[in-house]
């Protein structure tokens, strides 16, 4: 019968070289860099606020503009996908911007059609417009009675939208949220 100190050493060291490799694999991995273990996994949470900062939409928003909403998504586990929102408000403006990041790649066309369908359901009937130049899949719909959102889908797995509160005008709205969501992507990894 082995002692249980000689079964507990090497599972203690185990746990050890576990935890180092851990701690230095995702050494240095941000929100917005999605770095990989090396084995595909993700080893970052998503945050929205670093995909689009203050100093993004303080030029719409005004001066007076602050974060009121963060929520960052969970560590990563490989079978859900991360989502994120954040939220930045001036006194009669919001930009809200929601991201998805799946482990699988799930952008198939059933789903962005699917996201399309609820989209118009949402604006009253009203189809999204396609919009061209912003991830691989974009569309534009109205939002409420003052708002729109920019829906962009970008490789298998990555989806944001971007909502505009209080932008009466929908062609001035797109050209201010084409390079916000154009921004986030670029910031975004799978």
């Amino acid at each position: 019968m082995r002692a249980p100190y000689r079964t507990a050493i090497p599972l203690m060291a185990l746990f050890f070289s576990a935890l180092l490799v851990t701690a230095f694999t995702g050494c240095g991995a941000t929100a917005a860099s999605g770095a990989s273990a090396g084995n595909g996994a993700q080893t970052s949470i998503l945050d929205a606020c670093v995909l689009l900062t203050l100093a993004d939409v303080s030029p719409l928003l005004g001066a007076e503009a602050k974060q009121t909403i963060n929520s960052p998504s969970k560590p990563p586990n490989g079978k859900l996908a991360q989502t994120s929102g954040c939220r930045y408000e001036a006194a009669s403006k919001a930009i809200h911007l929601f991201a998805r990041r799946s482990p699988v790649n799930d952008n198939t066309p059933g789903a962005i059609e699917a996201t399309r369908q609820s989209v118009k359901e949402v604006s009253q009937g009203v189809d999204p417009v396609p919009v061209a130049g912003v991830g691989d899949t974009a569309f534009w719909a109205p939002y409420g009675s003052d708002g729109y959102w920019l829906h962009a889908f970008k490789g298998g797995n990555l989806y944001v939208y971007l909502k505009m509160e209080g932008f009466a005008d929908s062609a001035g709205a797109l050209d201010q949220a084409r390079p916000l969501v154009q921004t986030t992507l670029s910031r975004l990894r799978s």
